[in-house]
């Protein structure tokens, strides 16, 4: 087989602008793929940046992130109280689910006559919030029952507010099956 261009031309056509290989469809196939990798990317890196996992929305509609959640927690471990989330067994979707919270102070006393709010949120999209009050059956013992629309990952915490404070408790991933 001949060489179609001595090697002597070759450089001089580089030298020259001789654009033969910008028409060669292996060389745009595959700088398209280049290209085409480096947009999705970007639109990846800007859905990310713009829909931050990291944020919640409070039941009064505001939002805040996870750091000002952590500052919450601090305030209940400031007060001295302890709280616990107890999640029923048939987590499906459509069928309500069950579930307890619990508060007690310092001292191990139920905290009475607070206010607590379940709130269930999707980290997929914010559109299926849900928000629930909850109901004080006993002493310090708080129970509301939530039909989950969607299956799939949800975060759970519970808004409480007692007088001044008004704290959340901590996140608890679910998942919800079909």
């Amino acid at each position: 087989m001949t060489n179609p261009m001595p090697t002597q031309h070759r450089s001089e056509a580089v030298a020259t602008g001789d654009n033969r290989a910008m028409r060669n469809p292996w060389v745009l196939t595959m700088l398209g793929i280049i290209v085409t990798v480096f947009v999705v990317n970007a639109i990846f890196i800007s859905l990310a940046v713009s829909n931050r996992p990291d944020v919640y929305r409070a039941t009064d509609g505001s939002m805040a992130s996870e750091g000002s959640y952590i500052a919450q927690r601090r305030g209940w471990e400031t007060l001295g109280w302890s709280s616990s989330l107890r999640i029923g067994d048939a987590l499906r979707v459509g069928s309500p689910a069950a579930f307890r919270f619990a508060v007690a102070d310092e001292r191990g006393e139920p905290v009475v006559g607070g206010r607590a709010q379940l709130v269930a949120e999707r980290p997929s999209s914010g559109d299926s919030d849900l928000s629930v009050p909850m109901t004080e059956t006993a002493p310090g013992q708080y129970v509301a029952s939530l039909p989950l629309t969607l299956q799939g990952a949800w975060r759970v915490a519970v808004e409480f507010n007692h007088g001044e404070h008004l704290l959340r408790s901590p996140v608890h991933r679910i998942t919800v099956a079909e």
